[in-house]
């Protein structure tokens, strides 16, 4: 059987993006992520739209075999960055793996959950915006 370049490159592409459908089941509690907040800004000050929001920057780390509850970002986007080790991010049946210099976002539309099912922690610098 002879399988065509074009459908070695597409599968190779979709894998190296990290990207696999599963099945997986959120936790019914989170377990293993602490979270520590850096800096806090009250953001009611500076803008008058934003009045009871914070802004955060915190380190939250997931140790191996730890995982969050699905939750949604609805009024509480985030941008997150990857600064050691690799989470898992689970959207619907989609799965994908981030790791160490990769970052992505979480906004009103997003209703996830994150685990680390690997060997080593994994740490995650995250601003985020949150009611007071």
């Amino acid at each position: 059987m002879k399988i065509s370049k074009n459908y070695l490159a597409g599968i190779l592409i979709f894998f190296s993006m990290g990207i696999m459908a599963q099945s997986a089941t959120p936790p019914k509690d989170a377990k293993g992520a602490t979270a520590r907040v850096l800096a806090a800004l009250n953001l009611g000050p500076e803008f008058a739209a934003t009045e009871g929001r914070i802004l955060k920057l915190q380190f939250t780390t997931y140790a191996p075999g730890s995982a969050s509850q699905i939750h949604s970002h609805k009024d509480k986007p985030e941008v997150v960055y990857m600064v050691s080790g690799k989470v898992i991010e689970h959207q619907g049946d989609v799965a994908r793996v981030y790791g160490p210099g990769e970052s992505f976002i979480a906004n009103k539309d997003t209703k996830h959950w994150m685990e680390n099912s690997f060997q080593e922690p994994a740490v995650l610098m995250v601003a985020t915006i949150t009611p007071q």
